[in-house]
């Protein structure tokens, strides 16, 4: 199979099997999974688990550094992020609404200028 096909998350978990000197029946076996469907989930094909982020770190014991590569590459690779909008507003679900829906046709500029709003508001929390 190609690399071009798998993921950035497929990415990891092949070189996290390579550094612990494993296949991918020895991982699938530490998800409980069928290893076609680990294979699936590298590809894309199949969303990643939730529960799958905890268990690779405590069964790899991943440092700071892996579990933030970790993190990264399931942010990557995800096709669709579910929001819960339980505890929002109406006018904040209206501003959320609005930027999904025209986010695609936002320039670079636009979107570097809300990323970097946005970040500012993580650092000071």
């Amino acid at each position: 199979m190609k690399l071009s096909n798998v993921t950035e998350f497929g990415i990891f978990l092949r070189k996290l099997r390579h550094d612990n000197n494993e296949l991918l029946e020895d991982m699938s076996k530490k998800l409980n999974v069928a290893t076609s469907y680990l294979s699936m989930v590298e590809t894309g094909k199949r969303n990643i688990p939730k529960k799958w982020q905890n268990i690779i770190v405590e069964k790899y014991n991943l440092s700071n550094d892996e579990m933030e590569n970790l993190k990264i590459a399931i942010l990557h690779s995800k096709k669709e992020i579910k929001i819960d909008t339980t505890d929002l507003e109406k006018d904040e679900k209206e501003l959320l609404f609005y930027f999904v829906k025209r986010f695609k046709n936002l320039d670079k500029q636009d979107k570097e200028e809300i990323k970097f709003i946005l970040k500012k508001q993580i650092q000071k929390n």
